[in-house]
């Protein structure tokens, strides 16, 4: 999947091959539309002048994001656990950081953001993850999804901003860093860090793109690529090309170079499942 701010026009040259980028929208410029009317900037100032950490009215911290629609059941990769209004707390990044002790304060990036800052959580979004993993891998990418003007020091408000390309523009969704946890862990994305958030706090405001965390069990991860970059996507099903393995491999050495996402997913059938009576939650796996 190429950019979405590449042009669509051939070159003499190469007439099916389409290059060059325009320059309209980087990281903290260019045209961006405001979700829920919500203006970053005027919110933050606004906590700041109140001397009050950020709270999100659009997408209040609470357990009904995360559960079924029946309220019975949390949503997990795991399976459906029974839902414990108890069990559930939503913490902010230096309340997470005190309770497990830590000597250091939370950080928006320790060190640079890599595929390796993803660990799955309890809900089954490893569609997303791939994505995100590609995502960490491409600068440009990243930096446009995750304006770096933000992190945990002087200037904090508990307010954070993400982009994401969504029919046809892009997109900036503000969230609160409240966080649902789990004895004081993290119960969905986290950083092999434990005091790295960014990873989190993008997760949470995906989730709010989507309305809940809940929506984001099960999926594609090309819909999350789309989201990241505004590209135009290709699927190929192993099953079904009549393409030769030696044409796969160039297709996806050239997607490689032009800096492309990639990712693959294995479907399992209801056949392959009753034959080693495996009982799984989801359709597939990335």
């Amino acid at each position: 999947m190429t950019d979405g701010n590449t042009t669509s026009g051939p070159t003499a040259s190469n007439p099916g091959i389409y290059h060059g980028h325009q320059r309209h929208f980087r990281s903290g410029q260019g045209s961006v539309k405001k979700w829920s009317g919500q203006d970053y900037n005027q919110l933050k100032h606004e906590s700041r002048s109140r001397g009050m950490l950020f709270e999100d009215p659009e997408f209040p911290a609470s357990n009904h994001l995360l559960v079924d629609d029946n309220n019975q059941y949390i949503i997990s990769y795991f399976g459906r656990q029974r839902f414990d209004q108890n069990s559930i707390q939503w913490l902010r990044p230096h309340e997470i950081c005190q309770t497990m002790g830590l000597r250091q304060g939370p950080k928006m990036f320790v060190q640079d953001a890599d595929r390796f800052d993803i660990n799955q959580g309890e809900i089954g979004n490893c569609w997303f993850l791939a994505a995100v993993a590609n995502l960490a891998e491409n600068k440009k990418c990243f930096d446009r999804v995750v304006p770096r003007d933000q992190d945990f020091d002087y200037d904090y408000a508990g307010i954070f901003r993400f982009r994401f390309w969504r029919f046809g523009e892009w997109v900036e969704i503000v969230v609160d860093d409240r966080l649902p946890t789990r004895r004081g862990q993290l119960i969905y994305l986290r950083s092999v860090a434990k005091n790295e958030f960014w990873g989190a706090l993008l997760e949470k405001a995906y989730a709010k793109l989507h309305g809940s965390y809940k929506a984001l069990e099960g999926g594609l991860t090309i819909e999350a690529a789309v989201d990241f970059t505004g590209g135009i996507p290709e699927m190929i099903d192993l099953d079904e090309t009549h393409m030769s393995h030696e044409r796969i491999f160039y297709l996806m050495s050239k997607a490689d170079s032009r800096d492309a996402f990639m990712g693959c997913a294995l479907t399992v059938s209801f056949v392959t499942l009753r034959r080693y009576e495996i009982e799984l939650t989801f359709d597939f796996h990335v």
